[in-house]
């Protein structure tokens, strides 16, 4: 079974996100909102797709642990407020990203970028 993380500060947005996920896709879901916990959960466990919030992620040191945990075959959807995909390309220099979503969005385009990440 694959694995989702998401990656978001706000606890409502994490449990809703992950609520959706579990309702249309078969996959383990697991959330998280502090960056010491990102740590270990990536030691312990290898994620097929992490869903991160941008500003989340320029937040304490996740994105450093994402750096430097989140490797082979691990797909990141960034998920943003930002309309310039510059922007956010500078602020996840060296961050290997594969799409991003804008924020806000609707279930519908939700559950298509999560579709394209495999069979879910």
């Amino acid at each position: 079974m694959k694995r989702v993380i998401i990656i978001e500060n706000d606890e409502d947005t994490r449990q809703t996100l992950s609520s959706i996920i579990k309702e249309f896709f078969e996959c383990e879901v697991e959330t998280v909102g502090y960056p010491q916990k990102l740590g270990e959960m990536l030691d312990n466990k290898h994620y097929d797709l992490v869903i991160a919030d941008h500003f989340t992620l320029t937040q304490d040191n996740y994105l450093e642990i994402l750096k430097e945990k989140c490797t082979k075959g691990c797909k990141v959807l960034i998920m943003s407020t930002l309309k310039d995909h510059e922007g956010i390309q500078e602020t996840f220099n060296g961050l290997k990203y594969d799409s991003i979503i804008k924020k806000p969005f609707d279930l519908v385009e939700f559950q298509k970028a999560v579709s394209n990440y495999g069979n879910y």
